[in-house]
Order: C-alpha cells, then structure tokens, then sequence
C-alpha cells in the first residue's frame, strides 16, 4: 500500500469573517480548499484538521463545520442551502460560542472512499447563526487552522 500526503500551507483561510445569520437558511462558506490530482476509484482518503473562530459578541453564536469532497472546486461563496457534495469525509458539526468562551478550535478527521477515477477537491465548510444576530454581524475566522489529507492506494 502506498500514501501520499496533501496539506495546505499555513494561514490559508480563505475568508477572515463570515456572516452570522438569523438562523435558517444558512450561509454556507468554503474556507479551506485542498486539491487532490489523480485519485483513482478505491483509493481511501484520511481527512483531518482544525479552523478557530472568535465571537466578539455578547450573545451565543453558532459556529458548523462539515468537509465535503468533490470532483470540482466549488469556491462559490457565500452559498445559500447545503452545499452539494459527493461524500463527506467529515459530517457536518458545530457547537455555541458563548460570550464567555469567546473562541474555539474546530478539530475533525473522518476518512472515505474514492467512488470514481479523477481530480478532487476538499473543501472545508464553515457557517455561523445565532437568533440574536443583527445586521453586520460576523463571525472572526482565525488564522492558523489546517486541512490535510492523506491517501491510500493499494498497489
């Protein structure tokens, strides 16, 4: 078995704040997105990495994540409605930033199978709401976080 590792360098953020919403329908944002040349049909692909938010507000915010693996990148932000992806190596989950935590550390990992021959994408979904939320209200994306992938190919 052979792996090949992929990692996007530090501070590869895409966006540094996005939209905190009311609520339903979410904004959905691409923040991190790592390119994956050459996957064949079987391959196995190991997801893991971080992101980091700051809610400088005095309300709850709730900050979602998901990493969504395509055949095409699709940096199409904001975008409204869950985004369309083949598979998702790693589900979507979020938690509230409360005004006391004031920040938090995003961790995810999850693996899946590649279901056909071609150049992929990762992409690193992020999204924000809160029912206080008032116009202008965004969310600080923080520097630092990562996505990384290796894949498996049986020989």
């Amino acid at each position: 078995m052979k792996a090949v590792h992929f990692e996007l360098p530090l501070n590869s953020e895409l966006f540094e704040d996005i939209r905190i919403v009311p609520g339903h329908p979410y904004l959905y944002y691409t923040l991190y997105a790592l390119p994956l040349p050459g996957l064949l049909k079987g391959d196995m692909v190991q997801v893991s990495g971080q992101c980091a938010a700051t809610n400088n507000y005095p309300k709850n915010v709730m900050f979602a994540h998901a990493v969504v693996m395509r055949p095409a990148l699709a940096v199409d932000n904001p975008q409204l409605g869950r985004p369309l992806g083949v598979v998702l190596p790693c589900d979507y989950a979020g938690e509230n930033i409360t005004p006391g935590n004031h920040h938090t550390v995003r961790s995810f990992s999850g693996i899946k199978v590649v279901q056909h021959d071609g150049d992929w994408w990762l992409s690193l979904i992020v999204y924000a709401a809160s029912s206080a939320a008032k116009k202008g209200w965004t969310l600080k994306m923080d520097k630092g976080g990562s996505l990384c992938a290796l894949v498996f190919r049986n020989d």
